[in-house]
């Protein structure tokens, strides 16, 4: 169950923007003003959406009050925490752009790459996916290892031929990428390894578009490597068995 905080929309958007967040902590209002910026700056007429996983922070408050009364800005929060796989179904369905993709709110992926994808789906791709380019660092280094690593194990075990299927900025062509949206079963992070290998099961046209990853070492982080690797692997033996043939 979820619940919206403001019913005023504007109608028939091009694009719709996600934005989910789960304790988002520090600098989340300037990352909000920081993609507004980005696509006031276009000509397209966009709205987006802001999604609160139950947070335990100031997450929700600030989606509400940056949503505040403006009719291309929503904002909903989940009754209890669904997970982020889960957030980004139910905001993919409540979208009105004829296309629609997410980005994540801490924006190491920088917004200024959005009109870049939108143009990639006009030109006739049906989802546009980041292929980050990781800065030079010893902090990027264990994240761009892990990251081919596991790209690697996606491409041979289901059967696709891709560079990345993780990162957090996704646009879709919605009326292509709901019949696959309904069929995903992760609710938590392994829904992008879904989102992109049902899709090019599905025969969808993707392009990658290289975007520069930059970490924020302030930022909280979840992951514990060893336990989330054991996870991950065990979900793609898992997946694997739907491999069409």
């Amino acid at each position: 169950m979820t619940k919206s905080k403001r019913t005023k929309t504007v109608k028939t958007p091009e694009v719709t923007v996600i934005l989910t967040g789960y304790n988002e902590g520090k600098g989340l209002l300037r990352n909000l003003r920081k993609v507004k910026r980005i696509l006031d700056s276009t000509r397209l007429k966009w709205e987006i959406i802001l999604w609160d996983d139950k947070s335990g922070d100031d997450t929700a408050r600030i989606f509400s009050e940056f949503a505040g009364r403006k009719k291309n800005i929503r904002f909903f929060q989940n009754e209890k925490n669904l997970g982020r796989g889960a957030t980004v179904k139910n905001a993919l369905k409540k979208a009105r752009g004829r296309m629609v993709g997410y980005i994540d709110t801490d924006l190491e992926l920088s917004p200024i790459y959005l009109p870049e994808f939108v143009f990639s789906l006009k030109d006739g791709s049906d989802m546009a996916i980041a292929k980050r380019i990781y800065a030079v660092g010893a902090s990027n280094f264990l994240r761009a290892v892990l990251s081919r690593a596991y790209v690697f194990l996606v491409n041979r075990l289901l059967g696709i031929n891709l560079s990345d299927t993780e990162a957090g900025f996704k646009f879709f062509k919605k009326a292509k990428i709901m019949p696959v949206v309904k069929k995903i079963k992760d609710n938590r992070w392994f829904f992008d390894t879904e989102i992109v290998v049902r899709s090019v099961w599905r025969g969808l046209k993707v392009t990658e578009i290289p975007v520069v990853y930059v970490y924020d070492p302030q930022k909280a982080s979840s992951v514990n490597i060893l336990t989330d690797t054991i996870i991950y692997f065990k979900k793609l033996l898992e997946f694997r068995k739907e491999r069409p043939h």
